[in-house]
């Protein structure tokens, strides 16, 4: 009995006191596309939150409390990448009845831009800088998405560091100076890209991932997000927003290195049995 009951907490503690992030893009009135889900699906993805008593954390003190060892079951983190102008109308009024908090990855040298062909749904404008002023002050903060929304794998040096750099310097020139995270455009990043958001000030960088939680030992730079399409059904939502499922997700996609980890726990945790 006091052996299962050790095995029992020794797959729970993969589980457990990990962070969900999850990934947006535009909340739509009209037909929704790919990557602009309906605010019918979004309210409902929101009430489901409520209901199952998700903590909706800022994003910077779900990190702080992610690597300090005191995040809460159940927390999660809202995020929207491009800055899309829907947000505000579709999205912000059920984020504030909700009380529920945000971010938004701009790209800043797309902000005010007519020009959607950049994107992926090539739709909606980008907010301007007088709209993003306004979400701060409703639970909604203000990070950063480069200033082109270009892959950064593809530059040199030069042009890595000015994407980063000046978007950085932008963002603390119109918000002040505080912690600010780096969303990745496309999710593409690698050991250069990583190097440098360091290096220029990010606190951090999301991306996406075949293991889409993250944990304490997940590097800063390489935190984890999860896509929300508008073909993600609620029942897909509802194991998307699950860390239990994390487990068979990391043995599907890494089985060897991931069973490795999990024997190393429960040997942990079943030691002197």
């Amino acid at each position: 009995m006091r052996f299962s009951k050790k095995l029992l907490s020794a797959i729970r503690s993969f589980t457990n006191r990990r962070l969900k992030v999850l990934a947006y893009h535009g909340v739509t009135s009209s037909a929704p596309s790919l990557y602009n889900v309906s605010t019918g699906q979004f309210r409902e993805q929101m009430s489901v939150l409520k209901e199952r008593n998700y903590r909706v954390l800022p994003l910077c003190e779900a990190v702080e409390r992610l690597y300090s060892n005191r995040l809460d079951k159940k927390s999660i983190v809202l995020t929207f990448d491009d800055a899309n102008e829907s947000i505000i109308d579709n999205a912000v009024p059920c984020l504030l009845e909700l009380g529920f908090p945000a971010s938004v990855f701009v790209p800043t040298g797309r902000v005010g831009a007519n020009d959607v062909s950049w994107r992926k749904d090539k739709k909606n404008n980008t907010l301007d800088w007088d709209r993003l002023a306004s979400l701060p002050n409703r639970g909604i903060d203000i990070h950063s998405h480069s200033v082109s929304h270009v892959d950064l794998t593809a530059l040199d040096s030069r042009q890595l560091e000015y994407e980063l750099r000046h978007s950085l310097e932008t963002l603390r020139g119109r918000f002040g100076d505080s912690d600010y995270y780096l969303s990745y455009p496309f999710g593409r990043k690698n050991q250069n890209v990583a190097s440098m958001a360091r290096t220029v000030g990010y606190k951090g960088a999301f991306g996406f991932g075949a293991v889409l939680s993250n944990w304490r030992q997940t590097n800063p730079y390489q935190l984890k997000r999860e896509t929300i399409l508008a073909t993600t059904t609620i029942g897909q939502f509802k194991r998307k927003i699950d860390t239990s499922y994390d487990l068979i997700r990391c043995l599907r996609v890494h089985p060897a290195q991931e069973l490795k980890r999990l024997v190393e726990r429960i040997t942990s945790k079943l030691g002197g049995e």
